[in-house]
This record gives C-alpha cells, structure tokens and sequence, in this order.
C-alpha cells in the first residue's frame, strides 16, 4: 500500500461530479503516489482507515462530508496524530496555498 491514502465517500453531499478528478490531478501533479478507497454503505470510512494505517499508510486523507471525516477520525482512535481540513469548505484557500507554497502541499 502507498503511504498516501485516500478515502474517499463517492455518496457524499460535499462532493461534486468532478471532485474525485480534481483530487486525483493536484496528487498527480504533485508528483505523490497514492492508493484511493471508496466507502460503501457496507464499509466505512473508519474501517478503511483502520485498514490502511495497519497496512502502512502514514496519511490518511478523508474526502466527504464532515461524516466521512468523522467516520475516518473515529476509526483511528487516539493511536495516531490528526490533522483534519475540511475539503469543500477550504478547498479553494487549499488549491491557492499548493499554488503558493508547492512544497507544503
């Protein structure tokens, strides 16, 4: 497994037709390999977290809605160190700072 993982919630209300694309093209662009898993109504977001990070991941990225990222969170427990930023919300000052400052994205 890559060391960056996406889960991604294809259902959720925070994500447009294109979001999954425009994720995919700024960790491309950044040259980032990444493994990406969608939930399903049978498997969420906290059990594929739990999943990758048991596999190796060391960054999970959640992208849904504050469900998916709860979700995620939760699965996680208190084992690790969490930074969350939520996508639709900030995902414009999120494109402007990689624009910025590609080496912190």
């Amino acid at each position: 497994m890559n060391q960056t993982v996406i889960i991604f919630n294809p259902k959720s209300g925070s994500s447009d037709d294109d979001f999954r694309a425009q994720i995919e093209t700024a960790l491309k662009s950044r040259g980032i390999e990444y493994s990406m898993l969608e939930t399903t109504p049978d498997i969420s977001g906290g059990e594929l977290a739990r999943q990758a990070f048991e596999d190796g991941a060391l960054h999970l990225i959640a992208c849904g809605g504050d469900g998916t990222v709860m979700s995620v969170v939760n699965g996680l427990g208190h084992a690790v160190e969490k930074k969350v930023w939520p996508a639709k919300t900030t995902r414009r000052r999120f494109y402007r700072l990689c624009r910025a400052e590609p080496r912190t994205c």
